[in-house]
């Protein structure tokens, strides 16, 4: 009988050793190269180029992650856009900017077009910190959406965009724009054509801030808090930008964990990311337990296995005692 016990206990505490590790969990898929865990990484102009280049010619990154670990100074740099509007070509995967910024965007393509000239995945973290951008319908991050699930959770753009109708981050986008924001010269023949965010529409608009000049016709819809540059409080934007993070997270359906913060410059004058990525806040407490029990739940199995192996030796060694 004691035999049996030892026995059971031993594998009672592999078993939750192996949930709580991810030996029976982990995945050859979490491995490779362009997942999550190991996404692409861009790092120069050249990769960015690369990247762009080849959702040009056919290939979507669908399922597949890529993370921005540096700015990129795309100075001198005729931008190709990433996919094209009115085309097959679009990136489906994430892209990731990791808290960077890109420099010096120059689009000059024509007709409708931004950073990303379509967009159907998701793009996040991600600043455009200055540039041009010219042609017919325009964004700072992308002009169209190709479908109804791409996102652009937690960005901005300050790059001058002009053309026949102009947002600060999409034109017309039939997706999801989350806690961003946009602070940027936009140039329309008429303020009906102009939105510090969406010139047109998005299928849902969430948590943005457009920062404009005094008295710009623009135009408003719902999701968008629009701020008077002159009379702009850098700090409490910043805390709503934060204060947004874990609802966005739950409403994008990706980790709460992977998305910046925010922080006004040391010179006080612009709004920047932080080096840190969100963290839990107590006000979230319910939604978060709700999200992450799941998460939690090898870890706590592991305790329970660990505390019954206790037990159970020690009811052997108390049971060996009255024996002698």
């Amino acid at each position: 009988m004691k035999k049996r016990l030892i026995l059971f206990s031993a594998f009672l505490l592999f078993f939750c050793l192996a949930l709580g590790t991810g030996i029976f969990g982990a995945s050859a898929k979490e491995k490779e190269f362009g997942s999550k865990n190991n996404p692409y990484r861009i790092e120069t102009k050249e990769d960015l180029l690369a990247f762009a280049l080849s959702v040009n010619e056919g290939r979507n990154y669908e399922g597949e992650y890529l993370l921005q670990t540096a700015d990129i100074d795309l100075a001198g740099v005729d931008w190709p856009t990433i996919g094209l509007f009115g085309s097959e070509y679009a990136f489906l995967g994430t892209y990731n900017g990791g808290g960077h910024v890109i420099l010096n965007l120059t689009v000059n393509v024509g007709g409708n077009n931004a950073l990303f000239g379509q967009l159907g995945g998701t793009v996040m973290n991600l600043g455009i910190e200055s540039g041009t951008i010219t042609g017919a319908c325009l964004g700072g991050i992308t002009s169209h959406s190709s479908r109804v699930s791409a996102q652009i959770i937690n960005c901005y753009n300050k790059a001058t965009v002009k053309g026949a109708r102009v947002g600060g981050i999409a034109d017309n986008f039939n997706g999801t724009i989350s806690n961003c924001w946009s602070e940027c010269e936009l140039l329309a023949d008429s303020p009906e054509n102009i939105g510090g965010i969406v010139s047109f529409g998005a299928f849902s608009l969430n948590n943005c801030i457009s920062i404009e000049p005094e008295k710009r016709g623009s135009a408003v819809l719902q999701g968008t808090t629009v701020v008077d540059r002159v009379d702009a409080d850098l700090e409490k934007i910043v805390r709503q930008l934060n204060q947004n993070l874990y609802s966005t997270a739950i409403a994008a359906e990706i980790d709460y964990h992977d998305l910046c913060t925010w922080k006004v410059s040391e010179d006080g004058q612009s709004i920047v990311f932080s080096a840190e990525t969100a963290r839990f806040q107590t006000k979230y407490a319910g939604a978060f337990f709700k999200v992450y029990l799941v998460e939690a739940l090898p870890y706590l199995l592991l305790l329970l296995g660990c505390a019954c192996v206790i037990l159970v030796c020690r009811k052997a060694t108390a049971k060996k005692q009255m024996d002698t």
